[in-house]
């Protein structure tokens, strides 16, 4: 595909003999096919930072918009002279207006996307040869006219993740983790002061009261599609009450959840976890996410809106979960992005994002500009003591 004489493809580095002698072996094809990236996919799982360049959020996400108009698969492989895989982007060719650009697999519903680089990827693409490879690397793409994806973490960038070295954009989003360790009642003491303990026990009193009260994490097929749809019906009508569209209304993103938790242990047990509190029968508050290794990374929860809310149902899942996550081993609880309050309370460290935003063709630029334009943009009415409140107010009658 054409790609722009911008600075940042200067050949001038390309026509150095050292990066000759490094990329001159660089293979790299470009797939629409799951099964045709299969072999590279499973010999780079090792690679992967985050679950979200995993194969099953991937495949889920094909999956469920396999016929979605204006959207396919792009699977970008990068190989070695001796067809060792060197690196692997899972892409999605998206038609927004008359632009054409490549994204990631899932979007803003996961919260970190890095790609798939190999130790000896890192080590290959530096200052002085990113200019080359990442020219290689658009040479081979079918034609488009960005690459617009969101989400690298500063923890990556540190790594040198190959992305780092294109035209970054930081966004206004940032997430939230902890540390977690085996000594839950310390862990719980340091966290939370004896007051909001003592709130804990009163509502836990309280909701006692109403039925039994249980903390549940899903085990087979169908404890997990109920919970799911308990999720679903909760959430829907939180971002109704906020004013907010509901994503769950797209039929191919409601399919896409239920191909991530029908196919996500497939590969290894809990590699997508559902966990409930629970009132007698009733599911209360519900909490989705991916574990990786000792991690776990959360993505969607929600809660009553009945006769339980008035209790904190969200609260009280939240410290059971992480009671249960601490007790099983894991080390790390990665909150997602979101301002909550709770996330104040809980977490130790802010991981900045940032966006890869990069021109392809000269209409490209178009794109990309508007786009830069829009995310200050709404970075600024976020921060606004004035404008965000009026916002808030009528983004449903805005649409956004």
């Amino acid at each position: 595909m054409p790609v722009l004489d911008l600075p940042f493809y200067s050949d001038t580095a390309a026509h150095a003999s050292d990066v000759r002698d490094a990329l001159g072996g660089l293979r790299i094809r470009a797939v629409s096919r799951t099964e045709e990236a299969a072999s590279a996919w499973d010999r780079l799982r090792g690679c992967a930072a985050v679950p979200f360049s995993d194969p099953v959020w991937a495949r889920a996400w094909y999956a469920a918009h396999r016929d979605a108009p204006n959207v396919s698969p792009l699977i970008v492989v990068g190989e070695a002279a001796n067809g060792e895989p060197l690196f692997l982007l899972p892409l999605m060719q998206e038609r927004r207006g008359p632009f054409t650009v490549l994204v990631w697999p899932g979007g803003t519903h996961s919260t970190y996307h890095c790609g798939l680089f190999s130790p000896a990827c890192r080590a290959l693409v530096t200052a002085e040869t990113a200019q080359a490879f990442w020219a290689r690397v658009f040479a081979a793409l079918p034609p488009a006219d960005a690459l617009a994806l969101y989400g690298l973490p500063a923890f990556e960038v540190a790594q040198r993740n190959p992305l780092a070295h294109l035209p970054l954009f930081q966004c206004g989003c940032t997430s939230y983790r902890m540390a977690l360790t085996p000594d839950w009642e310390a862990l719980y003491a340091s966290k939370a002061h004896a007051k909001m303990r003592r709130n804990d026990r009163r509502c836990e009193r309280h909701l006692a009261k109403l039925g039994t009260l249980a903390f549940r994490v899903a085990r087979t097929r169908e404890e997990r599609r109920h919970m799911l749809d308990c999720l679903i019906a909760q959430k829907s009508a939180r971002l109704e009450q906020l004013g907010l569209p509901n994503f769950f209304d797209k039929p191919h993103v409601r399919s896409f959840y239920e191909h991530l938790i029908d196919h996500g242990d497939r590969d290894g047990p809990n590699a997508v976890m559902l966990c409930a509190l629970a009132l007698d029968e009733e599911i209360i508050a519900v909490n989705l996410g991916m574990r990786q290794g000792t991690s776990y990374h959360g993505m969607v929860v929600s809660m009553t809106d009945g006769a339980a809310e008035r209790y904190g149902p969200g609260r009280l899942l939240l410290r059971h979960f992480v009671e249960h996550l601490s007790r099983e081993g894991f080390e790390t609880l990665d909150f997602g992005v979101g301002d909550e309050p709770y996330k104040d309370i809980w977490s130790d460290e802010a991981v900045a994002r940032c966006d890869v935003l990069v021109p392809l063709r000269a209409r490209g630029w178009v794109f990309v500009s508007a786009l830069k334009l829009f995310l200050k943009t709404k970075a600024k009415v976020k921060q606004s003591a004035l404008l965000w409140p009026l916002f808030s107010r009528y983004r449903r009658f805005l649409g956004c």
